[in-house]
């Protein structure tokens, strides 16, 4: 911007220090990368498997079925999916803490070839419909009564399938804005499909869901400099989520920009061309916002995306773990991704890198710190940070 130009003379002081805050990290930022991630570490992703045995089993058989449901969609319901080369992670959960240990070893599961993906047909919503009473049949409902799945949510999750199919058969483009909606709606649809065929009456169910603020590419109302962010990931209860929907703020909220002190994991995204690698800077520069606004994060998520390639990052205290990369123009690449969504879903909070000593009243603001003595446990107050 030059001196004495319109939008220059605009700028307030405030705005001025932002912007050179926010310089000045992108320039730290790519040092940063090289001195902290390790990359292509295999069995990261066990670490978002959960403790608890029967929600272990219900993510799994979910995350399988959810990936059917998908690789049916997309091929018109013509073809059946190759899964010979799924991972072993629901029975390997020893792996997924040596993995954060030794940055290293773990299960793995190796990438099938790339699939010439078709348009959905006519078939996708009584494809979808079909899958929906199935799930809300299967056993563990217990024999309750099931109601056929409503139009709207049939509606909701085609639409959302229409939409991410875009991200599948995306081209090499240089323009990263075309794949914002299309990725917002994958992990709109795995939400939706887990709120469609799960009431909060039975014996294991989500503990929430994982779907993306509404609007992309937006500076958060708490950062302090100007980076606009493009996906903000939330975390909604699973009973207040509706299906085939993005996450708005409550109509109680003046500002309609994204928190950081409500964002679970960050999503930075780059076209093909630019690829994951131009990626991590800015999410290393993201995620530090996290961890400046939520004081009872021990560690945070987040992903790289560069065209249909995708890794997950964890962010630990002095350094980060990069995933193998994950493709999503094949079957094994979506059934990770999938995977992973539901696992998020299903986990302890503690493995999203919440500190459960930690909690935060919402409705009077201020957190909760539960601090262990020889007397017993202490309660501790704060209204600004946890130090």
């Amino acid at each position: 911007m030059k001196p004495g130009s319109a939008d220059s003379r605009s700028m307030t002081s405030k705005d001025y220090k932002k912007a050179e805050l926010q310089s000045t990290r992108r320039r730290e930022a790519d040092d940063i990368v090289d001195r902290y991630i390790k990359r292509d570490i295999r069995g990261l992703l066990d670490l978002a498997i959960p403790d608890d045995e029967d929600a272990r089993k219900a993510a799994g058989t979910l995350a399988t079925s959810i990936s059917v449901l998908v690789e049916k969609l997309l091929s018109g319901g013509n073809r059946k999916p190759n899964y010979s080369n799924r991972s072993s992670s629901n029975n390997n959960r020893g792996s997924r803490g040596a993995a954060a240990r030794r940055g290293g070893s773990g299960s793995r599961s190796t990438m099938a070839g790339k699939q010439n993906v078709s348009k959905p047909n006519n078939d996708t919503t009584s494809i979808i419909s079909d899958w929906v009473t199935e799930q809300q049949n299967a056993p563990s409902t217990k024999g309750k009564p099931v109601k056929a799945p409503s139009r709207n949510s049939v509606a909701a999750l085609n639409k959302s399938f229409d939409k991410f199919r875009q991200w599948v058969n995306s081209k090499n483009s240089t323009n990263e804005s075309t794949l914002y909606e299309p990725i917002s709606q994958f992990f709109c649809f795995v939400a939706s499909c887990l709120k469609a065929v799960h009431t909060l009456s039975q014996p294991v169910c989500p503990k929430r869901l994982v779907v993306p603020f509404c609007k992309p590419n937006r500076k958060s109302a708490d950062g302090d400099d100007n980076s606009r962010v493009d996906l903000y990931l939330n975390l909604p209860q699973f009973d207040d989520y509706t299906i085939g929907t993005l996450i708005t703020n409550p109509p109680e909220e003046e500002n309609e920009a994204p928190m950081l002190a409500g964002t679970f994991a960050i999503v930075e995204v780059k076209s093909a061309i630019q690829g994951i690698g131009k990626a991590m800077p800015q999410l290393f520069q993201y995620t530090r916002g996290i961890y400046n606004e939520q004081y009872d994060r021990r560690f945070a998520w987040g992903m790289a995306v560069g065209g249909k390639k995708v890794q997950a990052v964890f962010f630990g205290p002095d350094y980060a773990l990069a995933s193998d990369t994950i493709c999503v123009d094949n079957t094994s690449g979506r059934a990770k991704l999938v995977k992973l969504l539901v696992d998020w879903s299903f986990c302890e909070s503690h493995r999203l890198g919440y500190d459960p000593a930690i909690t935060y009243n919402k409705r009077l603001r201020y957190y909760e710190i539960n601090v262990g003595s020889e007397d017993g446990p202490i309660t501790y107050y704060s209204k600004s940070a946890v130090i």
